[in-house]
């Protein structure tokens, strides 16, 4: 059970990781704009598909396995946002960051700044709010909040 619980926090980590890593590049590369922003941005949305998705799917499941095998309730608080958290963070990559990453791109080639700061402001703010949940989300985790059996 130890490879499963390193598999999810690696999943955990993954997801994470790639939060991070957007919010300290994407603005770097919105200064630098043009094509080679329209590309970094087009792999975020590329990460979605590749990184993101793969990695909550693992949490999902190792983290449901790991559920079980010691005997947690479903109703425990840390399980019930974790499954939240994934919901939460497929809608956003679906409904907001695969569509609206697309369309900034497309702004930085058509060099449209009065799109791009609408569209870049709304990609920080979603943003924020995965990576603020995700944070939580593994707080609870950490500390098995409302851990039942």
């Amino acid at each position: 059970m130890e490879l499963v619980l390193l598999i999810h926090i690696l999943a955990a980590a993954a997801w994470f990781g790639a939060n991070v890593t957007q919010m300290i590049v994407n603005p770097r590369m919105g200064k630098i704009g043009g094509v080679a922003a329209a590309e970094w941005m087009r792999s975020t949305v590329l990460m979605g598909k590749v990184l993101y998705g793969p990695a909550a799917i693992v949490a999902l499941i190792t983290g449901i396995i790991l559920a079980i095998d010691r005997g947690y309730s479903f109703g425990s608080t840390f399980i019930t946002l974790g499954f939240v958290t994934v919901v939460v963070g497929a809608g956003l990559g679906i409904r907001v960051f695969g569509p609206v990453g697309e369309k900034v791109a497309e702004a930085y080639e058509s060099d449209n700044e009065a799109e791009l700061k609408s569209l870049t402001a709304k990609l920080r703010n979603f943003g924020l709010v995965d990576i603020l949940l995700l944070t939580l989300a593994m707080a609870s985790m950490v500390m098995t909040w409302g851990a039942r059996f």
